[in-house]
């Protein structure tokens, strides 16, 4: 025993030379060198437990060594358990390690388990907890199981002094798209770290002898943002119909675990390639092709726009536009609706133009005035052309389930509608009031704030499970630079976000009900607003990047502020009409003035993007 390294925990009370000798004696099994294993292989080792066994089938990547403290750029590329065995044995000389690069699986478990004093459970998915769980209980021995995911984490020993086992608290493992890995949602690292430590402690307790025999089994949760950060709450004793308790021993090997936890996790990068209809979905090449004119609309969390975007792009979190997707469309579409105005307003003044005016002339040889007269030219009417949206997140799952709200919310998956006819005015004060007088909408139909609700409800539990997810795209605008200035937003600030959409897609059909100016106080125009402050800008230079409206705003509202500044649109304080910049007159039914519609989204996400457009565009 080496005294001078040990001295400060062999002074301990109730430790000592037995608690030191106990450690040298004892034997781990880690399963997992990540984020969880890293910092409970480093504290076991360097208490003097005198055996550890690392087992991950992984290799050192480059996103794991924020975290994963026995890494490092040199061991990217090697299998970690290899990693983290050299780590140690600089670490602790003193103490034996041996590595397994392979995954623990039904038929090898037992052998790779058995020999050692506990099990300490660094695992990320549930097939693999339930299986060490289930070892633990044919081999007797305790399972010390730690977990962290984003800002939470949690710790607790099962099968410990007549304790229960994972089964007796969890019968049912989740749903694998209720399981997402760090990968998918986020871990920070600290997080990680602390539970890890805290389950060397557990073992050191358990081994060591320093744990209470009659300690009540608890699980302790730890939230890095809540204050106090851990709490504890009590675990049920053990199940006596428990099948992991039952008088038969478990055949592990003949249990096939991952289809007891729902099957596989999905492969959500594999997924977002798939085409079910090639006229929904679109390349990334050709999405590079057709951004000249095109609406992009960015479905991710403003936390991951902020990390990288297609440049023009707009971003509306998909919690939100599932909120609202038929204000969310007809916002969209506000920039062709202005065209379409300002187009028919120049129209207009064009007739005016080539009106029959009596002109008259002179020349040297006389002085008899003629009158000559301009042909009368009949104005034509140019093919509306149709408006494009292309929505994108990070692997093209969130996506479908956007542009099929959308779709949805316009019933137009091949619509193309004439434009109106051209009335030519009879004097020029005419023109200032053609697009006033064009803009009654009695046909258009209403939805009502309910009818939104459900719609959203629907969508989101349409045909991609992602709808489920985090995640886990609000304002939205032409991003033509060659088009008037009403129906451009060149000037718009890239990062544009909503820093107050719904986090959760549980939460977003409230936000209908919080915006009660849509669709009852308008009901000739289709809702396509909801009430914003009187000072809400005109020009998306003037827009605030974050908290769109006061606090305390509705989604809606703070909704309604961005799209109005994003499309040059002026919101009326007292109905939320929003009005042309062009001539001010109220919105036309915009189905009525553009060419059709056409709403498709990115195959493969901006992953694909990534690597077939922009080599240099951030993966993450």
């Amino acid at each position: 025993m080496d005294y001078a390294l040990y001295s400060r925990q062999l002074i301990l009370a109730g430790f000592g030379v037995e608690g030191q000798r106990a450690l040298g004696e004892g034997s781990c099994v880690v399963v997992g060198a990540g984020g969880l294993g890293c910092p409970a292989l480093t504290y076991l080792g360097l208490s003097g437990v005198g055996r550890l066994t690392v087992i991950d089938e992984d290799v050192v990547e480059v996103s794991n060594l924020a975290r994963q403290s026995l890494h490092d750029r040199a061991s990217v590329g090697t299998p970690k358990a290899v990693s983290a065995k050299a780590a140690l044995g600089r670490l602790a000389p003193g103490v034996e390690v041996r590595a397994v690069v392979e995954a623990v699986t039904a038929a090898n478990a037992l052998e790779l388990l058995s020999g050692h004093t506990l099990i300490v459970d660094c695992s990320d998915n549930p097939a693999t907890r339930y299986l060490l769980s289930d070892a633990a209980v044919v081999l007797g021995v305790p399972l010390v199981s730690g977990a962290g995911q984003q800002y939470e984490g949690q710790l607790a020993v099962y099968n410990y002094n007549g304790g229960p086992c994972l089964r007796c608290v969890f019968p049912r493992p989740p749903a694998p798209q209720f399981a997402p890995s760090c990968a998918d949602v986020g871990i920070l690292g600290p997080v990680v770290g602390t539970i890890g430590t805290l389950q060397a402690l557990e073992a050191v307790k358990i081994i060591a002898n320093l744990a209470p025999a009659d300690a009540h089994p608890h699980m302790l949760l730890f939230s890095a943002l809540a204050l106090p950060p851990f709490r504890s709450i009590k675990l049920r004793n053990r199940k006596p119909d428990c099948i992991a308790h039952a008088a038969t021993s478990l055949d592990i090997a003949n249990t096939d675990y991952i289809q007891l936890c729902g099957g596989p996790r999905p492969d959500w990068e594999s997924l977002g390639t798939q085409v079910r209809d090639p006229t929904h979905r679109i390349p990334a090449r050709t999405l590079a092709q057709n951004l000249p004119g095109a609406t992009i609309l960015d479905v991710r969390p403003p936390t991951e726009f902020g990390i990288c975007r297609i440049e023009g792009s707009i971003n509306i979190p998909l919690p939100s536009l599932l909120a609202s997707p038929r204000e969310v469309l007809d916002r969209a579409l506000a920039g062709s609706r202005d065209r379409a105005l300002a187009g028919s307003r120049n129209r207009a003044l064009d007739s005016l133009s080539d009106t029959a005016t009596p002109t008259t002339s002179s020349s040297s040889d006389s002085t008899t005035p003629t009158t000559t007269s301009t042909s009368t030219t009949t104005p034509t009417t140019s093919t509306p052309t149709p408006h494009r949206i292309y929505l994108v997140c990070r692997l093209g799952n969130d996506s479908q389930v956007a542009a099929d709200a959308l779709r949805e919310a316009a019933n137009a998956d091949a619509v193309r509608v004439a434009a109106p006819a051209d009335a030519p005015p009879a004097s020029a004060s005419t023109s200032s009031n053609v697009d006033a007088s064009t803009s009654a909408d009695a046909d258009a139909p209403t939805t009502s704030a309910a009818d939104n609700a459900a719609t959203s409800t629907s969508t989101a539990n349409a045909d991609d499970p992602t709808s489920t997810s985090i995640n886990a795209g609000v304002p939205l605008v032409s991003v033509n630079t060659d088009a008037p200035a009403a129906a451009t937003i060149a000037e718009a600030p890239a990062a544009a976000t909503i820093a107050e959409a719904p986090t959760t897609i549980a939460e977003a059909p409230t936000t209908n009900a919080e915006a009660p100016t849509t669709n009852a106080e308008a009901p000739t125009t289709n809702a396509e607003a909801p009430t914003t402050n009187a000072e809400a800008p005109t020009t998306i230079a003037e827009a605030p990047t974050t908290n769109a409206g006061p606090p305390g705003d509705a989604p809606d509202a703070q909704l309604g502020a961005k799209m109005a500044a994003a499309t040059g649109a002026v919101s009326s304080p007292a109905t939320g009409v929003v009005s042309s910049p062009v001539t001010g007159a109220p919105p036309l039914e915009i189905r009525d003035l553009i060419g059709g519609l056409e709403i498709r989204d990115l195959i493969g996400g901006l992953r694909a993007w990534a690597r077939e457009v922009d080599p240099a565009f951030p993966v993450y």
